[in-house]
């Protein structure tokens, strides 16, 4: 295929995996004959690129865990919000006294903040585990 005159063809630019690969080739392979601004260059430079593949890994980490856990939290926080209902509703009818109902409310309260604070980089913990009967 030929391409119209004037437009040069864009050169693709190598992943960050094969840009670091590369460097520490270079580095192994002429490190000492290479110049000690160029070595020193070249070694700063893969650092900064292994720091960068670093954060995006664990950004990228901290993405699949927060997709994979959503569901779960959000039934979580669904029951919660239903148990505080029910609580208000014993409250009342009177079948609870004051002080029970209030504490059960503090927890659901700090059961949500649970939920909400979960960091996103770790696997979810479960308020409410499934237990299997057998």
């Amino acid at each position: 295929m030929e391409q119209a005159k004037g437009k040069k063809k864009k050169k693709a630019r190598s992943s960050m995996k094969s840009r670091i690969r590369g460097i520490e080739r270079l580095l192994i392979v002429k490190g000492e004959e290479l110049p000690e601004k160029t070595r020193l260059a070249k070694q700063e430079e893969l650092e900064e690129l292994k720091r960068v593949q670093q954060e995006r890994q664990r950004r990228e980490n901290k993405r699949l865990l927060k997709l994979k856990y959503r569901k779960f939290r959000w039934y979580e926080r669904k029951k919660l919000m239903k148990m505080q209902l029910h609580v208000e509703k014993l409250l009342e009818k009177g079948e609870i006294d004051q002080e029970t109902a209030m504490a059960r409310k503090e927890q659901i309260y700090k059961d949500l903040l649970y939920i909400k604070m979960f960091p996103d980089d770790r696997p979810y913990l479960s308020l409410f585990p499934h237990i299997e009967h057998g």
